[in-house]
């Protein structure tokens, strides 16, 4: 059997010197490279500390510094208040960085730059049901297109559907 060196590392929150284990079968512990806590003591003692705010501490910061202007700064439609933060970067709560605006304004920059709906599914290119029309479906569901010919028509085709079944 090989001398297997254990490593060792501080302990993020305490500083407490931690030491890599070594299993039954003599190798060292894996999981030790990705620990930074001693203990899960240290780990919530560390997430509950203010030297460390979560993004819900920073977003409720962002709210605090916005909270005496009472409009949209684009429209100055006073429904539906967010903040947008200039840079994209959601931990930067700095007033110059910070914009109070309407829903509708926010989802129009993202969109504009292009960073609306990132992970989410892709849109895609399908053809309606009833009309054949080619369209661009940005969500699951049913192919129709956006004409309100064709949703009544598929409204009243699941209407006789079910009036014919029972």
């Amino acid at each position: 059997m090989k001398n297997i060196i254990p490593a060792t590392k501080k302990c993020a929150h305490c500083g407490k010197l931690m030491v890599q284990s070594v299993n039954k079968n003599g190798y060292l512990n894996g999981d030790f490279k990705k620990r930074k806590f001693c203990s899960r003591l240290c780990f919530h003692s560390y997430k509950s500390d203010k030297s460390a705010p979560s993004d819900s501490a920073g977003k409720e910061r962002a709210q605090k510094e916005m909270a005496h202007i009472k409009k949209c700064q684009i429209c100055g439609n006073i429904k539906k208040l967010q903040v947008h933060h200039r840079d994209r970067n959601k931990k930067n709560n700095k007033p110059e960085n910070l914009m109070k605006i309407c829903q509708r304004c926010h989802m129009k920059i993202h969109i504009k730059a292009g960073d609306w709906g990132k992970g989410k599914k892709k849109s895609k290119q399908v053809n309606c049901n009833i009309c054949g029309k080619s369209f661009i479906q940005r969500s699951r569901g049913n192919h129709l297109c956006n004409s309100i010919q064709c949703h009544s028509k598929s409204k009243r085709q699941t209407w006789l559907k079910r009036k014919n079944n029972s």
